[in-house]
């Protein structure tokens, strides 16, 4: 079989949706974290303005390393689940 079907078959629906709320919750905490730090004056314009762009990018880069983070343990532990079963049957 090939790995794209077997891959695809390993991801439920809910597993999609658990890896896409965990890159979301990820993504806000990160975003939350880094706009009360803002150390280096990243986040804000000289005029105390958002630099929505920045935050943006951000928010996108937490939620894909969050998303795909997830999403790939969730297919290694359901991976040792089923070796695990297969493996007391």
């Amino acid at each position: 079989m090939n790995l794209s079907v077997r891959l695809v078959k390993l991801i439920s629906h809910k597993g999609l949706i658990v890896s896409i709320a965990c890159g979301v919750a990820l993504a806000c905490a990160m975003l939350f974290i880094g706009l009360l730090h803002n150390a280096q004056l990243e986040f804000y314009f000289p005029g105390s303005t958002v630099d929505y762009q920045y935050a943006l990018g951000f928010f996108g880069i937490w939620f894909l390393v969050g998303a795909f983070g997830s999403l790939l343990l969730g297919v290694l532990f359901k991976r040792i689940y089923k070796l695990i079963v297969q493996h007391t049957s």
